[in-house]
């Protein structure tokens, strides 16, 4: 990250292996996307969890998560992001039936 450091802020979410932080990084929004804390030391858990990285980092499209830095060496391997604090599915939910069969 260099000289643009970054400014963590809430926990958004926590999944099985790690937590999502609204974050900011030269006054444009990010999510830090980092090793559960309590999973340090766990290979298992950090080994799904670079996976994970290196799946979505293979990703490249408008349409789907930008990844703006990734740290895999210390203790905690994180994920910066586009942020994704924005609206869900499940915030527009109930679809319309037409929305639903455009989905599938």
């Amino acid at each position: 990250m260099g000289n643009d450091p970054v400014r963590i802020g809430e926990q958004l979410r926590s999944d099985a292996v790690g937590t999502w932080h609204r974050a900011e990084q030269s006054g444009q929004p990010r999510t830090l996307r980092i090793l559960r804390e309590d999973l340090v030391g766990r290979e298992d858990a950090r080994l799904l969890f670079e996976e994970e990285v290196r799946r979505i980092r293979r990703l490249d499209h408008p349409a789907l998560l930008g990844v703006h830095h990734v740290g895999a060496s210390g203790e905690r391997p994180f994920l910066l992001t586009d942020p994704i604090d924005g609206e869900t599915l499940a915030d527009a939910a109930p679809l319309p039936e037409q929305a639903v069969a455009a989905l599938g």
